[in-house]
């Protein structure tokens, strides 16, 4: 009965999700003021098989959100998104960021408040397909923090980023480049932990390397284009102190994409090595 009633719910609120948010965005396209609305819902399956008993595992998750930009004027932005995401075998988890963006000169930038840092623009934004179907590597970044960055440049033609970011109960440095195909960041913190993630993208694949001295933790993903709609895909961690490892996954996803407004996503499957699992996976979204 619980299975029923909650696909029912996470159903309901996609649908009245979509409604609101289509007449919100309506709205605000008559004003000037919105330079951008944007409203995002998905839905992830999972279907975990075991090899010693194959009893499966089902799991859900449905995300709603959506994310404002207002011009105050021509040199400040407000910018603001909320996602919220119901997990069948989880607790709610809610997203939220507030930040104010200021142009300070030529190709400078200062943002101040709960926002993803430096090292968080990494990961894929929240109120995405990516975001939600992100690998263990990526989920190991953290996300939005209060704080302040300033930046230089922009993701087209390169950029160089600090920021000073509260991460749990101490501040950190944080910095980032990026420069073509290399998105590289990390934090420092005064007690001498830190985290370094890379992204390393080109036309055949992308990769992805992250490192954390406080959990003594290596992490590695890659995905690979294998065809017009395939995508293959790894995600390995490794402990340094246990020398040993945890995940060794490895699937392939097929992706389907319809512009009429059906949702589009992808099937998949995967392999854990480590954990001897077998996963299946319908993924659909619209925004």
């Amino acid at each position: 009965m619980f299975k029923y009633q909650f696909v029912g719910s996470i159903l309901f609120l996609l649908i009245l999700q979509r409604v609101s948010l289509n007449a919100q965005i309506s709205e605000h396209s008559l004003k000037d003021s919105i330079s951008s609305a944007s409203w995002y819902m998905g839905l992830y399956s999972r279907i975990l098989i075991p090899s010693e008993d194959l009893r499966p595992v089902n799991t859900l998750t449905g995300r709603i959100g959506s994310e404002v930009i207002f011009d105050v004027s021509s040199a400040f932005q407000v910018k603001s998104l909320g996602a919220l995401q119901l997990n069948s075998n989880g607790p709610i988890l809610a997203i939220a960021t507030f930040e104010g963006v200021t142009s300070l000169a030529r190709d400078w930038q200062l943002t101040i408040g709960l926002f993803p840092g430096p090292i968080s623009r990494l990961r894929p934004k929240p109120v995405s397909w990516q975001s939600q179907t992100e690998l263990y590597t990526q989920s190991r970044r953290i996300g939005a923090k209060p704080g302040l960055a300033l930046t230089y440049g922009s993701p087209k033609t390169g950029l160089l980023s600090y920021g000073l970011i509260k991460v749990d109960e101490l501040w950190a440095n944080q910095f980032r480049l990026h420069w073509k195909g290399l998105d590289a960041a990390g934090y420092y913190q005064g007690n001498g932990e830190f985290f370094i993630a890379t992204n390393f993208t080109r036309a055949a694949f992308k990769l992805l390397v992250n490192y954390s001295s406080i959990e003594e933790e290596y992490t590695l993903g890659a995905f690979v284009p294998v065809g017009e709609q395939w995508v293959a895909y790894l995600d390995v961690n490794y402990w340094k102190i246990e020398a040993n490892t945890s995940l060794f996954r490895l699937g392939i996803r097929r992706h389907f994409e319809n512009p009429s407004g059906i949702p589009s996503g992808f099937l998949a499957t995967e392999w854990d090595f480590q954990t001897r699992n077998f996963t299946v996976q319908l993924f659909v979204f619209m925004n």
